[in-house]
C-alpha cells in the first residue's frame, strides 16, 4: 500500500512539475525574438488539402497514437519527423533519458483532445516497417509533431528521406541545442540517450 502511495505521489508530482515547467518555458521563450515559433509556419493554410479529421483513441507510446478512421478502422499513427525517448529497453537495451517527462508531457497535451487532424506527407512512405501510418498530427493551435520538439522533450528524426517540415523541425532542435534546454541540457540528458 505504501508503494502505491509513493508511486501515485510521484506520478502527480511529475505531471504538476511538467505543467509548471511548460508554463515557465512559454514565458522564457516569449523573451526570445529568434525563437522558432509556429506562427506563420508552413503547415498552415497551404496543406489543408492533405488533412483529415480523425478520432483520437489513445497514446500508444510517445511518438505513436491510435486513431479511428472515417471507415471505423483503428490505426496506429507514427508521427513524422521526431523520435521520442523510449521507456522500453528493446531498442537500445536501456530506458532512455527523460522518457517519463516526455510521456507525461504528451499525455498532458492530449488528455482533453477527442478529435485530431492528420496530415499526409507525399515525401514519405505511407507506412513504416511496423505497419504504422506516417502522418503529422495537427491540433487547433499547432503541428503537434513540431510542438514536441519545440517543447524540448523529443529529438528531430529523419528516417530515410527529407520530409515536408524538416527545416522547421531542425531549426527548433537547433534552438534547443544552442540554449541547452531540457533533453539537450547537461543537467538532464546532455544529448545522451542512456538513462544512467
Amino acid at each position: 500500500m505504501e508503494e502505491e502511495k509513493k508511486f501515485t505521489l510521484t506520478v502527480i508530482t511529475i505531471i504538476v512539475a511538467s505543467f509548471i515547467v511548460w508554463l515557465l518555458s512559454l514565458y522564457i521563450v516569449s523573451k526570445f525574438d529568434n525563437y522558432p515559433t509556429n506562427q506563420n509556419h508552413e503547415s498552415s493554410e497551404l496543406n489543408k488539402k492533405d488533412r483529415e479529421k480523425m478520432e483520437l483513441i489513445r497514446i500508444i507510446d510517445w511518438d505513436t497514437v491510435k486513431i479511428k478512421t472515417k471507415e471505423n478502422n483503428e490505426e496506429n499513427i507514427r508521427m513524422i519527423g521526431l523520435d521520442a525517448p523510449e521507456k522500453s529497453t528493446t531498442r537500445y537495451w536501456y530506458s532512455e533519458c527523460f522518457w517519463k517527462e516526455a510521456a507525461s508531457h504528451l499525455t498532458e497535451l492530449l488528455s482533453w483532445i477527442k478529435t485530431i487532424e492528420v496530415e499526409y506527407d507525399s515525401t514519405q512512405a505511407s507506412i513504416d516497417k511496423y505497419w504504422r501510418i506516417l502522418w503529422y498530427i495537427i491540433l487547433s493551435w499547432n503541428n503537434l509533431n513540431k510542438q514536441m520538439i519545440l517543447d524540448w522533450y523529443w529529438f528531430e528524426y529523419t528516417y530515410d528521406l527529407p520530409y515536408k517540415y524538416q527545416k522547421e523541425f531542425k531549426k527548433a532542435e537547433d534552438y534547443a541545442r544552442l540554449n541547452d534546454l531540457w533533453l539537450r541540457s547537461a543537467n538532464t540528458c546532455n544529448w545522451e540517450r542512456n538513462d544512467n
